[in-house]
């Protein structure tokens, strides 16, 4: 008794954008496979054949992949006619609505198939003593779940089911092995066994959101022997996904990339055309690989099916920055410039006096939270609320879909959690008057690390409260409009906006608004403070002496810029002389190989021209004597042949053979000189490319020798503007700020005393520290999200760039685009930006209870959309609950990867939405 075991088909899956005769590449990868596996098991000859879930990709399968199982059903059929065939839906499988059987149930009339969609069945073959117990993906989600139960009669007993495994108590189906003589699942794409007779077979191609995950693991289906209890896997060859080692480029090194590459690549069995590859660049920025590229990239997406490439530069601020990261540190701004201060004492005497002055009972707390740890919604009951009306759900922890109803509906609940928790202090959408009284709203909420709590909002905070924890004991520890765009992405509808909105919320979980309000102070103290920051209200002695360090900041920056120039023009140098030689070496050796090559052209060509003519001659002389016989006259002497003739016509005939053969032998060798030698081609590539090599060295080195001259007049400027400064800040220093002048300045404004330098040192200190933690966080925040960037779009973006002068976010291209950036990249770039801020304030702050995402995922793209969810699942590990707000198309496509889901329906007779609970993930199967 022979069983056959698939599950995982994913027929109609799409991917890479990439279409042959009109059909996408993976979805006839996928197809084929099956193909292939039905061909298998044609040769094994099974008594039962079981399908189980997510046999489509997803509930509408497009035409091709419904062809293709009814092909492999109807070649099975017609080969192995007793063969039954037991399908049972998955997660793809199963649409959302419950009346929706799906396109699965369309095959169930199908001869010796059964084809189960939504209920459990149960089937007994009495023949073959056979009992199968069926259990589709909508049975194991939804309450009641079905009783597993063998069949007293049957000598076999098989389950069918499309769950994950778990064990323990719990939510689920308990299942105890022992019963049963095999079990069948489905799900999990990875061959595995789960206990003894309980089996997974895994899926028959790499069809997950990164398949490089699965590169090493064999895809195939099993056969089972009922009587003896054994198990085979039956591999199936697919489409080859190759995972490249890690090429790790030292810092500066960046030129050395595209050997790396290339040297990589040789190490993969039969290259990589027509391959999945992931290439991963460790050690270089985003930008740095795309200058390194130079059209390499785009020639190896020519040869592979798919190249994403993973690109990590591994920078860790806390090795190449003076500040260290700290968690949860709200002194730490404080204390750096203390240090700092302490450190200067010996240049600067009477700094830390200052600064202490000034910070007088500054302490600020360090382990500050707030309500922002709290955010984890676990009820929501809303009444009367714009958009949403009666709203009432209970949630749980994981990633939750909320979809349904239009954007504005969507946004609309966002808001009114905004305005729940008290970040927004009016309800958007609320009508004026009395009637804004009405809507009302009250959340329970979780805490990372206390127990839950109600928050009432509207008409609700007017009642009794469930605990006693109110309103006004809720504080945020961080600022609430960074905590809006942060929690729930109000106020961060662009790249830039998250960028700028996230610096300072990171900047604030580590203490920065204190060096904020010391600036304030020293400002309000010293006017003159106050007035650097307008330059059309600086004194004539301020004005020189910023306009002065502001010239010689701007020209150490240049200096800085050019530091390697003598040395990049000295290798510049070597390396156009060594090219210079290479040039001449490979033309010498191109001209003896083209002289070589035309000549041996000319002599098979005069060869099988003298043939040619030879033949001609000998033709003629043979049809003439075969038409005058005895009476042809001799070639030699010119005597009539006569009892001669038939010799002489063979020996005719013989030389003609020899000359053909010979005649063939010269044109297939002049065919062969036809067209150019290999090794010449190879030699005129490598001429044209040292041609091309040669003329870059020598435009860099002519733009590397202009830096140079231009290096020489940066230095002799640098020194004229230290020798000016250095006299004006002497005459400067002899002068201060007294109490009388400051007196004088209030009883007219218009005279602003000059600034002590001691303050004004306190200041431009304080001011630089400032500006050194923004420009930190900010980095960190671009580099974080540069890395979720380029995972979402499958290395389709290498990463996020430095900003240009508009401080617009710069998407740096893999993909060989002319700097044009669609409007999905950039809505990817958003939802990157918002995942690696909450991601840093888990670590600079503590872990938000939720995060709430909405629109810019639904503009990304169908594939990055998957692999967004797969990031979304890992961000789980540091935030308990993701709130996914979305139309809706990609729980459709994968369903699997939600914990939960909430449909917001419009209510048929009050014309307002209400919110339906949704069986979302999968079920589980609890074996013990």
């Amino acid at each position: 008794m022979l069983l056959v075991h698939f599950s995982d088909l994913h027929l109609g899956h799409r991917a890479y954008e990439r279409a042959e005769r009109g059909k996408n590449v993976r979805e006839r990868d996928v197809s084929e496979a099956f193909q292939r596996a039905v061909r298998e098991v044609i040769k094994l000859k099974p008594d039962l054949v079981l399908l189980v879930g997510d046999i489509f990709d997803r509930p509408d399968p497009p035409p091709g992949a419904l062809v293709a199982l009814a092909q492999g059903l109807e070649a099975l059929r017609s080969v192995i006619p007793s063969t039954q065939i037991f399908m049972v839906a998955g997660a793809r499988d199963t649409p959302r609505p419950m009346t929706d059987p799906g396109a699965l149930a369309a095959l169930d009339p199908f001869p010796n198939v059964e084809a189960v969609t939504g209920r459990a069945r149960s089937v007994f073959l009495r023949d073959l003593q056979t009992h199968l117990f069926l259990v589709p993906h909508s049975a194991v989600v939804r309450r009641p779940y079905p009783e597993l139960r063998t069949h007293p009669e049957a000598k076999w007993n098989l389950l069918l089911a499309y769950a994950g495994v778990a064990t323990g108590a719990g939510p689920g189906l308990s299942l105890d092995p022992e019963p049963w003589d095999y079990v069948a699942l489905g799900y999990l794409h990875q061959h595995q066994q789960v206990a003894p007779r309980v089996f997974y077979p895994g899926s028959l191609e790499r069809v997950g959101p990164e398949p490089w995950r699965e590169a090493a693991q064999e895809k195939g289906f099993l056969s089972f022997d009922l009587e003896s209890g054994t198990s085979r896997f039956h591999p199936i060859p697919g489409r080859a996904v190759v995972a490249l080692a890690p090429i790790r480029v030292p810092q500066g090194e960046s030129e050395k990339l595209p050997g790396k590459v290339r040297e990589v690549l040789g190490e993969v069995p039969g290259g990589i055309d027509g391959k999945i590859v992931r290439l991963r660049i460790e050690g270089l920025s985003p930008e740095e690989v795309k200058r390194e590229d130079q059209g390499l990239f785009a020639e190896l997406r020519e040869q592979a099916l798919h190249l994403a490439i993973e690109v990590d530069d591994f920078q860790n601020l806390a090795d190449n920055n003076p500040l260290p990261l700290v968690t949860r540190d709200r002194g730490f701004a404080l204390r750096v410039l203390r240090d700092r201060v302490k450190e200067m004492e010996g240049e600067v005497e009477g700094l830390g006096v200052m600064l202490e002055e000034f910070t007088e009972g500054s302490a600020p707390s360090i382990d500050a939270g707030g309500l922002e740890e709290e955010l984890l919604i676990q009820e929501f009951h809303g009444s009367d609320l714009p958009f949403l009306g009666e709203v009432s759900m209970e949630a749980k922890e994981g990633l939750l879909g909320w979809m349904g109803g239009d954007g504005r509906t969507l946004q609309a609940f966002a808001h009114t959690l905004l305005w729940g928790v008290g970040i927004l202090p009016d309800l958007p959408g609320s009508p004026a008057g009395d009637e804004e009284e009405k809507a009302a709203i009250a959340l329970r909420l979780g805490g990372i690390r206390e127990a839950s709590f109600w928050r009432r909002t509207g008409r609700a905070a007017r009642e009794t409260r469930v605990d006693g924890r109110g309103d006004s004991s809720q504080q945020w520890g961080l600022p609430a409009e960074g905590m809006a765009m942060a929690w729930c992405g109000i106020g961060g509808d662009s790249p830039e906006a998250v960028l700028d909105g996230g610096e300072t919320l990171l900047a604030a979980a580590r203490g920065v608004q204190e060096l904020t309000g010391l600036i304030d102070v020293l400002s309000e103290r010293y006017p003159g403070l106050k007035r650097d920051r307008d330059l059309g209200d600086l004194s004539a002695r301020d004005y020189g002496r910023l306009m002065l360090e502001s010239e010689l900041a701007d020209l150490k920056a240049q200096l800085r810029a050019l530091d390697d120039v003598p040395n990049l023009v000295s290798e510049l140098e070597t390396e156009l002389m060594d090219l210079r030689g290479d040039i001449a070496e490979t033309g010498g050796d191109l001209g003896a190989e083209t002289m070589e090559w035309h000549r041996e052209r000319q002599d098979a060509e005069t060869h099988l021209q003298a043939y040619r003519d030879r033949g001609r001659e000998l033709r003629d002389r043979i049809r003439k004597l075969e038409a005058l016989g005895p009476d042809s006259p001799c070639p030699t002497c010119g005597r009539l042949l006569a009892e001669h003739s038939q010799e002489v016509l063979e020996e005719l005939q013989d030389e003609w053979e020899a000359l053909v053969q010979d005649g063939q032998w010269w044109r297939r060798r002049w065919e062969q000189l036809e067209e150019k030698p290999q090794g010449l081609i190879d030699l005129e590539s490598q001429s044209h490319l040292l041609n091309a090599r040669f003329e870059d060295c020598t435009e860099r080195l002519e733009r590397a020798r202009s830096a140079l001259r231009e290096l020489d007049e940066l230095r002799h400027r640098e020194r004229e503007v230290k020798d000016r400064l250095d006299l004006f800040l002497e005459e400067a220093n002899a002068s201060g700020a007294t109490e009388e002048e400051l007196a004088a300045f209030k009883d007219d404004p218009g005279e602003i005393p000059e600034t002590p330098p001691l303050a004004r040192h306190l200041h431009d200190l304080t001011r630089s520290l400032q500006g050194e933690i923004e420009a930190e966080c900010r980095t960190r925040l671009l580099n974080r999200a540069g890395r979720r960037l380029n995972r979402l779009t499958g290395g389709r973006i290498l990463g996020l760039g430095g900003e240009n002068e508009d401080r617009v976010v710069q998407l740096v291209n893999g993909g060989g685009s002319a700097g044009v950036e669609a409007d999905e990249d950039r809505a990817a770039a958003l939802v990157a930006l918002r995942m690696a801020l909450v991601e840093l304030l888990a670590e600079d702050w503590n872990p938000i209870g939720s995060f709430v995402l909405g629109d810019p995922f639904d503009r990304m793209g169908a594939e990055d959309q998957l692999r967004a969810l797969s990031l979304l699942r890992r961000v789980l590990s540091r935030i308990p609950q993701v709130l996914l707000l979305t139309r809706g198309p990609v729980v459709e496509r994968a369903p699997e990867f939600f914990d939960g889901l909430y449909d917001f329906r419009e209510h048929p007779e009050k014309g307002r939405v209400f919110l339906k609970s949704l069986p979302a993930g999968v079920g589980l199967l609890r074996v013990r």
